[in-house]
Formats: C-alpha cells, sequence, structure tokens
C-alpha cells in the first residue's frame, strides 16, 4: 500500500508476543513489506496512527506494473533499499546499544522531528506513550518508566500534560553516546 496522506507504524510480534515497531512512515512511503511480490505469508503488521488515505496495488498489479514500467521497477528497488537502510540501521543500534542510550536517543530524534512547530524547546508530544517508546527500542514499558524517571532525577528531561521536554538536549546526547555500546539492556 502507498501512503497518500496519514501515519502509518509497521511492526513485528515475536512467536512469544514481543512486540517492536519497524518504523513510521508518511506520505509516499510504502507499507506492507516485506512480501510486496506476495510470494509469501507476511511477517509485519501495521496500524493507522492518524488518518490515512491508501493506494493498494494487488501483487499481481504490481508484478505487471514492475514488467512494464521500467522507471516504476527503480521506483520499487529505490523503496526497498530505502526501507532495508532503515531496518539495518534499526538493528544495528537495538544490538549495539544500552536501552539507556537508546530511550535517549529516541527521545532527542522524536523532539528533533517537531522543533519546526516554533516552540522555544525541545519536546516529545504526548502522542508518544511509554508503551509506544517501549515498543521502539524493542523494551518494556516498565523499563522506560524507570528510565524516565531517573533522566527526570538527572535534571535533563520534566514530563508535563503528557509530554516529555527535553531540559538538556546536549546532555541527553552525550548519555546516547557514552552509553552506547554497552549492550547491558539497561
Amino acid at each position: 500500500m502507498l501512503i497518500v496522506s496519514g501515519e502509518v507504524r509497521s511492526y513485528y510480534v515475536s512467536p512469544s508476543g514481543r512486540e517492536i515497531t519497524l518504523g513510521y512512515w508518511t506520505h509516499r512511503h510504502f507499507v506492507g513489506g516485506p512480501e510486496v511480490l506476495g510470494a509469501g505469508v507476511h511477517t509485519w503488521s501495521g496500524e493507522a496512527i492518524t488518518a490515512c488515505e491508501l493506494l493498494f496495488y494487488a501483487s499481481k498489479d504490481l508484478k505487471k506494473l514492475i514488467l512494464e514500467i521500467p522507471r516504476f521497477a527503480l521506483n520499487v528497488v529505490e523503496g526497498i533499499t530505502f526501507k532495508s537502510k532503515c531496518f539495518s540501521s534499526l538493528l544495528q543500534l537495538v544490538s549495539t546499544r544500552s536501552s539507556r542510550a537508546l530511550i535517549a536517543q529516541l527521545l532527542i530524534a522524536l523532539a528533533e522531528q517537531r522543533q519546526a512547530d516554533g516552540r522555544d524547546q525541545l519536546y516529545v508530544p504526548a502522542t508518544h506513550t511509554q508503551d509506544s517508546l517501549a515498543k521502539m527500542v524493542g523494551s518494556t514499558r516498565q523499563w522506560v518508566t524507570s528510565s524516565l524517571k531517573k533522566m527526570r532525577s538527572a535534571g535533563l528531561i520534566e514530563v508535563k500534560l503528557g509530554e516529555i521536554v527535553i531540559l538538556k538536549p546536549n546532555s541527553l546526547s552525550l548519555l546516547a553516546e557514552t552509553e552506547g555500546a554497552t549492550g547491558d539492556g539497561n
């Protein structure tokens, strides 16, 4: 499916029920992989985060377009390449960073997406719950709660009206870097 408008979260659920967010996708991205040509079972799931307009391509129609329109085929390959790079980066981060470093890095990244809205402070909007943050880093909500409490005690963040305000972005970035390769899960 091609996203015409809105936002879609893609995620994977392990056989044990553990869920990890693979990405948030918006306008002009596609979802429905990795089996875009319908050769097997879809292993990823998705959910609309906001109201969406999606363009659905059946596998047989997608194959036909790929065979008939070279530029379309190149666009599909470029899209799959982009997604592969995103998932490769996610895998590298999850496997080489401590959970605390991951949450610090995630807070900075989510806040930087919101910088253009005219506010002076960096913040993570209330739409990102502690449960959704946990799913983004492959951890538990309880662990995120504990980590946020420690960051709040250190004066790095403040939680108010459901949003997370980043008080010291440089210090939070340093935390993400210095706890980078511990692999201890904390």
